[in-house]
């Protein structure tokens, strides 16, 4: 189905400004489950109100938008109203906010008791959240009104979306999986004759950069501020919701490490040091705000690390103006935190969640509505190229520049592998990206899920910490034999070995619970 031209970039960065939000509510007391099970008779008269009059039940939606042009969107929101309706009797206000004001927007309406229905979040919002009550547990709503959701994404999947044993959010279905990734520029990578199209290995692309950077001084073999996530990120290890604390090897074994002290990380910081000193790095790698596409169309950027599925080089393609192709570092896997990258949440202040519900289901079931949500309106957002095998394009005078819905984001809207696909990916690209799922590599610890309520000033600390050093360290541009031990005894004094007790900790119960040694 449709190929969503999202960036590994714009996930990552979705995930970062996610973990910053530290989410209101604060006051709230009892358990995520009881608040979630207990409500306010004010609510439940409005929910019962809006339900037995026959009038459509009113819903808002919250979702995000990386600042795509969204001019269409008010007709695409009163064409899924007009579609939604007959269905399950509701109409809904589709709120899309910027993501770099998501988190604030997000505190704002959860402090309060601004009605909000359904709202798309992500792994270390969906917790903090949680943890502070502000969610509804989803068990018996997916039971009675999404039990197709249950069916296509699977128990094990919905697992890595439990905090305290309650299912508080439900994953998109999309690339759940993650692979590491190098994507270059293939014209230039065939004009200097590097040879990338045979590289394997960091080593492999080491050499290539080599060649490169003596034919063309000025050639930068990565890009951006950004482009060195998932390199750090996702290497060959799982992350547990956050790096304070990791299963290295994917979780073969349950123990939990300090990564910053692995033989890998060490590994991967000393290299990136040597190639920013040889010139492979763009030299304003720590300071630079210019985007990949900018970047990219100066032509002296080559390359950048990314996330890999199987839709990535035609999507980037795309959206950075020039043919795109990847080598292949870290074989696809799974992860509890890979699966919360993008999920939808009833917050606790939803008037109408079993309405909520309902349409989240349609969302995963319909393609009429995923098409809209994904793409907007036929012949105005986008125009179908190929009838029988269900792949559409732009209309004629349309493009990524001047389009006017943001059609980038079927990450996010619940299930995008029943939807269109966009020219340029495979015809096939939804079975692709199915087997690529399915095939992945599964972390041991997949399904669970880290509380941090007991570590909250810790992983504060460590944050902070991170925060300070990570950038410089990771893009190459600081000595690793100078400042990697200062980061790591920084780290310790913020408290990342009790954060990683405590992983252990829940890790061990969770797997004691599930027969998982």
């Amino acid at each position: 189905m449709k190929r969503k031209r999202i960036t590994a970039l714009m996930m990552a960065t979705f995930m970062a400004a996610s973990a910053l939000s530290g989410c209101g509510q604060s006051e709230q007391t009892g358990t995520p489950q009881q608040e979630a099970e207990t409500g306010t008779a004010d609510t439940q008269e409005t929910q019962m109100a809006g339900e037995t009059s026959g009038e459509p039940v009113h819903l808002e939606l919250y979702a995000i938008s990386f600042g795509g042009n969204n001019d269409s969107l008010e007709k695409v929101n009163q064409a899924v109203n007009e579609y939604i309706e007959p269905l399950i009797n509701a109409d809904v206000k589709l709120n899309i906010v910027n993501f770099g004001s998501y988190a604030q927007q997000v505190n704002l309406m959860m402090s309060g008791d601004e009605q909000v229905d359904l709202m798309l979040s992500t792994g270390s919002l969906t917790s903090a959240l949680a943890g502070q009550g502000a969610l509804s547990g989803l068990d018996e709503l997916l039971a009675q009104q999404g039990s197709d959701i249950v069916e296509i994404m699977g128990e094990d999947v919905l697992a890595s979306c439990k905090y305290g044993g309650t299912t508080y959010a439900v994953p998109t279905n999309r690339d759940l999986a993650r692979s590491v990734c190098y994507y270059y520029r293939d014209d230039i990578n065939q004009e200097l004759g590097l040879g990338l199209e045979n590289a394997k290995t960091l080593d492999d692309i080491e050499q290539c950069f080599g060649i490169m950077h003596e034919k063309d001084p000025d050639m930068a073999g990565i890009a951006g501020n950004s482009t060195l996530g998932a390199v750090f990120q996702y290497w060959d290890w799982d992350p547990i919701s956050n790096n304070y604390g990791v299963l290295l090897d994917l979780g073969s074994e349950l123990k939990v490490e300090n990564l910053f002290e692995s033989a890998g990380y060490t590994e991967l910081v000393e290299r990136m040091h040597e190639w920013y000193q040889a010139g492979y790095i763009y030299q304003e790698i720590t300071t630079s705000t210019v985007s990949n596409p900018d970047l990219f169309a100066t032509g002296k950027m080559l390359g950048y690390f990314a996330n890999g599925n199987p839709t990535m080089d035609n999507s980037q393609s795309q959206m950075l103006g020039g043919p795109i192709k990847h080598i292949e570092l870290v074989e696809p896997y799974m992860s509890s935190t890979t699966v919360q990258t993008a999920c939808w949440t009833i917050p606790h202040n939803s008037r109408h969640p079993e309405k909520a519900m309902e349409l989240l289901n349609l969302m995963y079931t319909d393609s009429n509505l995923v098409n809209l949500l994904c793409y907007g309106i036929e012949g105005e957002n986008y125009v179908v190229k190929d009838a029988e095998q269900g792949i559409i394009g732009y209309p004629e005078g349309q493009d990524a520049q001047n389009r006017t819905y943001d059609n980038t984001l079927g990450w996010t809207w619940g299930n995008m592998l029943i939807g269109y696909t966009w020219e340029g990916d495979d015809p096939d690209i939804h079975e692709q990206m199915t087997t690529f799922n399915n095939s992945a590599r599964r972390s041991k610890a997949l399904g669970f899920t880290f509380d941090p309520t007991n570590v909250q000033n810790e992983t504060t600390a460590c944050a902070n910490v991170y925060a300070k050093y990570a950038l410089g360290i990771e893009s190459g541009s600081l000595d690793p034999a100078e400042t990697l031990p200062k980061f790591q005894e920084e780290l310790r004094a913020a408290g990342i070995d009790t954060i990683i007790a405590e992983k252990q900790r829940q890790l061990d119960e969770w797997a004691a619970a599930n027969g998982i040694e």
